[in-house]
Parts: C-alpha cells; sequence; structure tokens
C-alpha cells in the first residue's frame, strides 16, 4: 500500500532492528488500517452490526476509513457511511472524485460521487478541510492505487471550509510553515507517519520496562522557569556544600535600576542575547 521510500516503513525497519516491536505489530502499522494518532471526536459515533434488507447488507453508522480500507474487497457490495475531512476533489463533466480521510489511517478512500444522485450540488460546496458524511456502496476499484472505492449515493455537508481562509492545500507544505499551524498540522502525511513512529515508539518503550516491573513516575525537572512556586523547592547552585553566601566585595556598587543604559552597553547586551539565541538554535 505504501512507497518502500515511506518514512513510517523507514522507522520500523530500525524498530525492528532494534527489537522494540514484534513483527507482527509492525506488520499493522504499516497495513492501511494501522496504529491511528488522530482521533476525530466531532465525527466519532459507534459502528453498528450489519442489517439485510432487501438482500442488501447495510450499515446505519459510521465506519471507520482504516477499517474499510483494511477490509478491503469484504465490504464490496455493503452500503456503508463514512465521515471525515476533504482532502482533494477533482470534479469531471460528470462525476466527482472526492478524497477522504477521517485520521484514522494515512491513506484515505476515494469517494466517487455522480452528478445523477440528489445531492450533487453538495459537491459543488466541497474544498480541502470541509467535514462531510458520505454513504454509499463499496466498489472494487479499477485503479491500481486502492483495491476499494465509495460510489456515493448522498453526501452531506457537516462543515464548509472555505478554500481561502483554510492554511492546508494539496501541494506539500514546509516545515517551517506547519510549525505556524500547530493544531491543523497532524491532518498532513507528513506529521501524521511522525506522531505514529512517535506512538509506536513509546508504546514500546512503556510496554517494555512495565515487562520488567518498572513504574512510570513523572519526576519534577530542572527547569530555568519560575512558575507556581515551583522554584522554592529546591535551589540548583554551582557552589560547593556548605559555601555559604557568595562574598560581595567592599568596593561593589549596586547598579542603578533607574539609570538608562548607555549605547555602548545596550549593544554589548544584544550581542551577548544574539550569541545565546544562536546557540539554542
Amino acid at each position: 500500500q505504501r512507497s518502500p521510500r515511506s518514512p513510517l516503513r523507514s522507522m520500523l525497519r530500525i524498530m525492528l532492528l532494534l527489537q522494540l516491536v514484534p513483527r507482527s505489530a509492525a506488520r499493522s502499522l504499516l497495513h492501511p488500517g494501522g496504529a491511528s494518532i488522530l482521533a476525530t471526536r466531532v465525527l466519532r459515533a459507534p459502528v453498528a452490526s450489519m442489517a439485510t434488507s432487501g438482500g442488501v447488507k447495510q450499515r446505519d453508522e459510521r465506519l471507520r476509513v482504516a477499517k474499510l480500507l483494511q477490509s478491503g474487497s469484504d465490504l464490496v457490495g455493503q452500503t456503508v457511511t463514512v465521515k471525515g475531512w476533504v482532502r482533494t476533489v477533482r470534479q469531471q463533466k460528470t462525476f466527482a472524485f472526492v478524497e477522504l480521510n477521517d485520521g484514522s489511517s494515512l491513506k484515505g478512500v476515494q469517494v466517487v460521487a455522480s452528478e445523477g444522485m440528489d445531492s450533487y450540488s453538495v459537491v459543488d460546496q466541497l474544498s480541502t478541510g470541509a467535514a462531510i458524511s458520505v454513504t454509499g456502496v463499496v466498489t472494487a476499484s479499477p485503479a491500481s492505487e486502492q483495491s476499494v472505492e465509495l460510489k456515493a449515493s448522498s453526501v452531506e455537508l457537516v462543515g464548509d471550509c472555505p478554500a481561502a481562509t483554510y492554511p492546508l492545500q494539496k501541494k506539500r507544505h514546509s516545515l517551517e510553515f506547519l510549525r505556524s499551524i500547530a493544531h491543523l498540522r497532524p491532518r498532513t502525511a507528513t506529521i501524521g507517519a511522525t506522531m505514529r513512529i512517535r506512538a509506536a515508539l513509546s508504546f514500546a518503550t512503556h510496554d517494555f520496562f512495565r515487562s520488567q516491573g518498572f513504574i512510570n513516575v513523572h519526576t519534577p525537572l530542572i527547569t530555568a522557569s519560575d512558575s507556581e512556586g515551583a522554584g522554592e523547592l529546591f535551589r540548583v547552585t554551582t557552589l560547593p556544600p556548605g559555601a555559604g553566601a557568595v562574598p560581595v566585595p567592599a568596593d561593589a556598587v549596586a547598579p542603578d535600576a533607574a539609570a538608562p543604559m548607555g549605547a555602548d552597553a545596550l549593544a554589548a547586551l544584544e550581542a551577548q542575547v544574539n550569541e545565546a539565541g544562536a546557540e539554542v538554535r
């Protein structure tokens, strides 16, 4: 399902070499129905059991994209409902392709909407980032990129997303730009794959130490930030034990806080701040 150069596949190879995850877990992560870190709370709904009506199996509740891709041809011919966010929309003369993703898988499902559908006018309002609910029949896909696709019978617009204000588009975005939209960057493939790797590494580490009888404890952190009285708990110093207070020279003069800084002193301070910032970067 994924390119051999996928970052998720590369990291899982390293994890297998380090014996951080079993091979069965690695195979499940490489599958489109692998671990999910983007929980879609707003659109979450329990999946109801299948009911037979007129010889056609139907699902009244939502089916996750990961489950749909994982089941593959087993769901062909069944009517399902999927909910999520639009990644891309490609409109043709008599139909439209919509890629839908709900965060349960890196790969989205392709929805085919024909103009004969009653709610086809909704497709004209779709753009990247719009939240929709699609009901349709799972069919085998003629394309080689996916095994199944969803032939829509109805499309409901849950929440629109104007393209003029939504920052994520189909093109690849730089990491510098994604840092400025931290609340939306998990929807991208790069950050989504990174978070899945992080989740797998964290789970493997905690699982190993838990199996060895360890207990996870969050110890106090040594930081320069003094918030909520944390600095009163203990003090970190470079003086040896028992050294006492630092002696103050007799000729030392206390600085006048009200006196303005000279040009040379201000330039020296700016240079010091810039040097410290360069070291941090």
